[in-house]
């Protein structure tokens, strides 16, 4: 309607003989909403999976949702290796006693939690990690999800440590 997209959601009824009754009803409104509402998760999708650190989405039971391609490449495993799991069934008990009370904490209390951690990964060796555990509140500020990033700052550290070793001497 001069020159701008309307959309219907129209009803044909049809009746006795050749007449029929035919509803319509404007959605543009609707239509419009659900386009922004969809570039908006594709916005996100996007970020997630753009970020270098690794990143997993947990439900409240602490089942793994959503892991981003950072995840796969650090840890050489495919996404259908993590989701539904809990870390758990995923993970030897010395990297899940890293991180796994910081999720439960974070769940529990509501708050964000961190800690920097060294950890013995199977695919890419010793790292040093900075793990925060986010949890993603309801509107009635109960948990919805549980959002965890883990940052590898090992050549950081690395060359801290060097400078510091180099400084002593």
């Amino acid at each position: 309607i001069r020159g701008r997209e309307v959309w219907f959601d129209a009803t044909i009824t049809p009746l006795s003989g050749t007449s029929v009754i035919w509803v319509a009803r404007d959605i543009t409104g609707r239509r419009q909403a659900v386009r922004a509402i969809e570039e908006i998760d594709e916005r996100l999708r996007r970020a997630l999976e753009s970020i270098p650190d690794v990143v997993v989405i947990y439900d409240p039971d602490l089942r793994i949702q959503y892991i981003n391609p950072a995840t796969r490449r650090v840890t050489g495993r495919p996404a259908s290796d993590f989701i539904g799991r809990r870390d758990a069934d995923i993970w030897p008990p010395e990297i899940c006693q890293a991180y796994v009370p910081l999720l439960e904490e974070a769940r529990r209390k509501r708050i964000t939690r961190a800690a920097d951690v060294q950890l013995s990964l199977p695919a890419t060796g010793t790292r040093q990690l900075r793990i925060t555990c986010i949890p993603l509140l309801d509107e009635a500020g109960e948990v919805r999800e549980l959002l965890g990033i883990t940052h590898d700052y090992t050549e950081q550290w690395q060359a801290d440590r060097a400078r510091r070793e180099g400084e002593q001497r």
